[in-house]
């Protein structure tokens, strides 16, 4: 298994690759910060990698099919920060950044204050689970988040996904959970399962 914590990017983010994350938020070590006001400063930064939620990355590829900035250091990858209860990336929005950037683009579930939660698998398999409080439900398909503890609710994630198993083309042995998408209807209330 690739190794990651809650606080990291998952793969392809390593520790010599210049991270740059948009937005205000603060919820990843080792990523440099980027307010919609200092976005023009991004390419001196000369990042490899982008972060951002989905509007702060959707805004961020307008602005460069506007012209009205250029990263030509973006190498590796976007990273579309899914926050718990949004929707998921769209397909015409994964798109778009695929043209702005030209690079691959891969989803994370993630929590302000637990991080990263789980992580679309390189080999696009599915979402790998990061967080040992992420849990899949066998009976709705719910993948609700237990931030809080066993004893306590647990958060709706506002997805869903077909099954979960340990076996992914990537290698990592992270439980993997496959056809992630958003709850067709209102969610049920779940019972959670161990990961």
């Amino acid at each position: 298994m690739r190794a990651s914590s809650s606080r990291s990017l998952p793969f392809p983010a390593a520790p010599h690759l210049r991270t740059a994350l948009l937005g205000e938020l603060d919820c990843f070590d080792a990523v440099a910060t980027y307010p919609e006001i200092r976005w023009r400063q991004l390419s001196s930064f000369s990042p490899q990698i982008l972060a951002g939620t989905t509007d702060d990355l959707q805004a961020f590829a307008a602005g460069v099919f506007r012209g009205a900035w250029d990263v030509p250091s973006l190498d590796t990858a976007v990273f579309n920060l899914t926050a718990v209860g949004a929707n998921p990336l769209a397909a015409l929005q994964r798109d778009k950044l695929w043209r702005a950037f030209h690079i691959p683009v891969y989803e994370v579930l993630f929590d302000q204050d637990a991080g990263l939660l789980a992580s679309e698998c390189e080999a696009r398999d599915g979402w790998h689970v990061r967080h040992n409080q992420l849990r899949f439900d066998m009976q709705s398909g719910a993948i609700v988040f237990r931030k809080n503890g066993v004893f306590a609710s647990p958060l709706v994630t506002g997805l869903t996904a077909e099954g979960m198993d340990g076996v992914c083309a990537c290698g990592d042995e992270a439980p993997l959970l496959r056809g992630v998408k958003a709850f067709q209807s209102k969610p049920l209330r779940v019972q959670a399962v161990g990961a």
